[in-house]
């Protein structure tokens, strides 16, 4: 948390949201599949530490969300509690999501618990298959 504290000068800088979400990895790889219990606290801690940067950059509109970027975005610890939040910055992306990834979004939704976000990209898959339809 604290190097993170750092690079970002206490929230004030940005930093690219790929380069979070990359740290966000490497945390949550730290120990293994089974940690010791003491690491496994430390390791937790660091995963919300960098989650709530995250969130905090999207809602301040210092990083922009991607649609590429959301599987590994919900997959941050806290995503279901800023579901609202997420699910409103996705209006602006689902635009750039093909039938494939509006699907992977969904699943990926549905896992993290996110249900606006699922629904928004469950609504962009159904009217993508129904503009597909072809007209009797």
């Amino acid at each position: 948390g604290s190097i993170l504290a750092a690079a970002t000068q206490g929230g004030e800088r940005a930093l690219p949201l790929n380069d979070l979400l990359d740290v966000a990895d490497l945390i949550a790889a730290v120990g293994g599949p089974s940690p010791a219990q003491d690491l496994l606290q430390i390791r937790q801690a660091a995963q919300h530490a960098a989650a709530d940067l995250v969130f905090r950059q999207l809602a301040s509109g210092q990083s922009k969300l991607q649609a590429q970027l959301l599987p590994r975005l919900l997959r941050l610890p806290g995503a279901s509690g800023v579901d609202t939040a997420l699910a409103s910055m996705c209006q602006p992306v689902v635009a750039d999501a093909n039938m494939e990834l509006s699907l992977e979004l969904v699943r990926h939704a549905g896992t993290a618990r996110c249900r606006e976000v699922a629904s928004t990209f469950a609504t962009s898959a159904l009217l993508m298959l129904d503009s597909q339809r072809p007209e009797p």
